[in-house]
């Protein structure tokens, strides 16, 4: 700790914050962010090893697709264009494709997320239903409603689905272009920072 005693206050109080949940707030994406530029700065190490093992397993990913996939140009073997890479290059025409990563739900995601509907829409909290979100700016609630449910990466371990809420006048300043989508959970409803009406 010796030099960085701020930083690792800073480090732990950003994971406490992580812990309550807060980084899954509409505006708390930014504890996420810092908590990772200062475990990187804490903990090297640590990322080099995360990044070594990201590395192998890409490889193993990328060596399984060049053994199925052929060029589209000139049914040419692809060649990883070097470790740790998602560039492949056509050994016949040299011609060079890249592996996009596909973000997929994994089971257990869809699974919750789908439980998770459920119980909102015996709430009566489903697409299209009128709410109203409060606004600390204008000292008042704001009308809207439910655009959609959703829910976050299928990669996080700690899952979370939001509402999508599309409102019918800014909910900060008067400019209709702007502050007109929110996102909000299950725990606003509870606070009653939303409500339905």
């Amino acid at each position: 700790m010796n030099g960085n005693e701020h930083l690792w206050r800073q480090f732990e109080k950003l994971g406490e914050m992580m812990g309550d949940g807060l980084h899954h707030e509409a505006d708390g994406k930014w504890i996420s962010v810092e908590y990772k530029k200062l475990a990187k700065i804490l903990c090297p190490e640590g990322f080099a090893e995360i990044r070594k093992q990201k590395s192998e397993a890409l490889n193993k990913a990328i060596q399984k697709k060049i053994e199925i996939d052929k060029c589209p140009n000139c049914e040419g073997k692809f060649k990883q264009s070097r470790s740790g890479s998602s560039v492949v290059v056509c050994l016949n025409c040299k011609k060079k494709y890249k592996y996009k990563k596909s973000k997929k739900m994994t089971k257990t995601h869809k699974i919750l997320f789908l439980l998770w509907k459920i119980k909102m829409f015996f709430k009566g909290l489903k697409t299209d239903v009128p709410v109203k979100v409060w606004s600390s700016e204008k000292r008042k609630f704001v009308k809207g409603y439910i655009q959609g449910l959703q829910g976050d990466s299928g990669t996080n371990e700690n899952f979370g689905f939001y509402f999508q809420v599309k409102f019918l006048e800014p909910i900060q300043g008067n400019d209709a272009r702007f502050y007109t989508f929110g996102t909000y959970t299950e725990k606003d409803f509870k606070q009653k920072e939303i409500q339905k009406f």
